[in-house]
């Protein structure tokens, strides 16, 4: 080999290299791609509408078999305009993919428009927003994918709750859902909900620090509640409602200790009533449900009961825990995270 055959070589061999080093493994992607946006920037959207992440999922062909058969990402889906309390849209959507590159869409959810019915029901798909904040007022969902205009939908039952599901292949390979927006429309193309997908968790524990209840100001001797209560979820949404708190009344026997329906500890018109789903069980809250505690003289208390109330781990994150007196008085508070 002369002097120029081996210097062509060599340039042939680092360029190869290099080509090989760029290229995704999941699937052939052309040498001329455009460099990726840089962490913090916003997605770069192109002609079609479309992000760059949804459309070089289409066009490459992916079906979605980058998600082992079950593999599973899991949606909070809250309203869209921050409504709270017992009326708000709650609930979860799940999505599960299948070997053939579809998966199957869960939707769990309580509060919705009764007119969501099996002969025209209301959408509900995965959208190219990354934020909630994106889908307020925007009555034109931009889906993540193709073949929502003809798959899908939730109904209602006539009563404001779903557990609806439906199989669809998007194109879109299955985990580049991941930190996409579930977007729930009303029977007016309205958002009324969203939440972004994310990996479930492996342990569902939630824990809250408590403190004194917001506005509550203790005089010289009255309670002042401190520890911890944790809360551990199990598939069929029981839990054990665990609690190691000090600083409460002494002798407090069949004291109230809950979860509400509310998401605050400074406000106290935030913190609201009981949490539970109304459609599924009735208040369990109450003594009869085993929801209290017996404090012993010192103003201590360790221990637990089993509790349900059809909210599962998801729809429990954020909410507050309230502290009562044997009275019903709010002193403590904290909020599950």
């Amino acid at each position: 080999m002369n002097i120029s055959n081996t210097t062509l070589f060599m340039v042939l061999a680092t360029t190869a290299f290099n080509i090989g080093t760029t290229v995704a493994t999941t699937a052939p992607v052309s040498t001329s791609k455009a460099p990726k946006a840089s962490k913090g920037k916003a997605a770069k959207t192109s002609k079609s509408g479309k992000s760059e992440k949804s459309e070089k999922s289409e066009k490459s062909g992916k079906t979605g078999k980058s998600g082992k058969s079950g593999s599973s990402l899991v949606a909070i889906v809250e309203s869209s305009s921050g409504e709270i309390g017992a009326t708000a849209p709650i609930g979860t959507a799940t999505i599960r993919s299948n070997p053939n590159g579809s998966f199957l869409f869960q939707l769990d959810m309580e509060n919705l428009d009764q007119d969501c019915t099996i002969t025209q029901k209301c959408g509900v798909f995965i959208l190219e927003e990354t934020d909630c904040s994106e889908v307020v007022g925007n009555y034109y969902p931009r889906f993540f994918g193709s073949n929502w205009g003809t798959s899908g939908g939730y109904y209602t039952y006539g009563e404001g709750s779903t557990s609806s599901a439906f199989t669809i292949n998007t194109s879109v390979d299955f985990s580049d859902n991941k930190g996409q927006v579930v977007g729930v429309f009303d029977s007016w193309m309205a958002p009324v909900a969203c939440g972004i997908l994310k990996t479930p968790t492996k342990q569902k524990v939630l824990t809250a620090s408590m403190g004194l209840y917001p506005g509550y100001e203790p005089a010289a001797g009255d309670p002042t509640p401190s520890g911890t209560v944790t809360v551990s979820f199990r598939d069929d949404d029981s839990f054990e409602f665990a609690h190691n708190l000090a600083g409460l009344k002494p002798n407090c026997e069949s004291c109230g200790i809950h979860i509400h329906a509310g998401k605050s500890c400074t406000d106290p018109d935030l913190v609201l009533g009981h949490g539970w789903n109304q459609y599924v069980v009735s208040d369990m809250w109450t003594i009869a449900g085993g929801a209290y505690y017996n404090a012993d003289q010192d103003g201590r208390t360790d221990t637990s009961f089993n509790l349900f109330t059809g909210f599962g781990y998801e729809e429990n994150i954020n909410h507050a825990v309230v502290i009562h007196t044997e009275g019903g008085a709010r002193v403590g508070c904290g909020i599950l995270q």
